[in-house]
């Protein structure tokens, strides 16, 4: 299955998203720093990152442009607590993103949107 890097400030999303993604078979690697997330990524060249949109000091859109410098094949998915603009595709686009999801949002949602 796929290896999912998971950068969240939030432990008990990263507990869910962990429990949901072994669950269906896959290798996670969560951290809540993105400056160890980005390092974790080019070290380890995940198939899919997790990313909260708003992190510090580096935030989710700028973990999109670098992981997307690095490497084209990984799967970019952008949290935030904002509620979404009506057009997410175009923002995910914008921010180099697979696909941004809003808080509260359905894990079986990101859960179907890894490839393996």
């Amino acid at each position: 299955m796929a290896k999912i890097l998971i950068i969240e400030k939030d432990l008990e999303i990263i507990g869910y998203l962990t429990f949901f993604m072994e669950h269906f078979g896959h290798e996670v690697i969560s951290t809540q720093s993105p400056k160890e997330g980005l390092e974790i990524f080019e070290k380890e060249k995940p198939d899919a990152v997790i990313a909260e949109f708003s992190l510090q000091p580096i935030d989710g859109m700028s973990i999109t442009e670098t992981a997307k410098k690095i490497t084209q094949t990984s799967q970019l998915f952008v949290l935030t607590d904002h509620p979404l603009i009506h057009d997410s595709n175009n923002f995910a686009k914008k921010i180099h993103a697979t696909a941004v999801f809003s808080k509260p949002f359905n894990f079986s949602e990101i859960t179907e949107r890894i490839k393996a």
